[in-house]
């Protein structure tokens, strides 16, 4: 897991603050939105969101109902936990510090 963590910037650019958002809602399911990250409010773009969300739920590490794009005027993802996984993957991060 470690190697990932050296790319995982370039491969999730948002993974830390999507499940640090998902971390202070577990045990139950949020909304996420791009505005709604802690920190990045101002500075995500919709692009690197949604490859970001994707690219967590791909790889086991959050699980999602839905993702809406397009019919609001952000995307959105509906229903979205994090999972044991991403909570391992959230310690490594804060622990390597990337």
């Amino acid at each position: 897991m470690t190697g990932d963590l050296t790319s995982i910037h370039d491969d999730a650019p948002y993974a830390r603050e999507v499940l640090s958002t998902l971390t202070l809602q577990w045990p139950e399911s949020a909304i996420l939105l791009p505005t709604g990250l802690t920190h990045l409010a101002d500075r995500v773009t919709d692009r690197d969101f949604v490859h970001t969300v994707q690219y967590l739920n791909d790889h086991g590490f959050i699980s999602y109902d839905a993702m809406l794009l397009g019919v609001e005027p952000e995307p959105r993802v509906i229903g979205a936990l994090i999972t044991r996984r991403g909570q391992h993957l959230l310690g490594l991060i804060d622990k390597v510090g990337c």
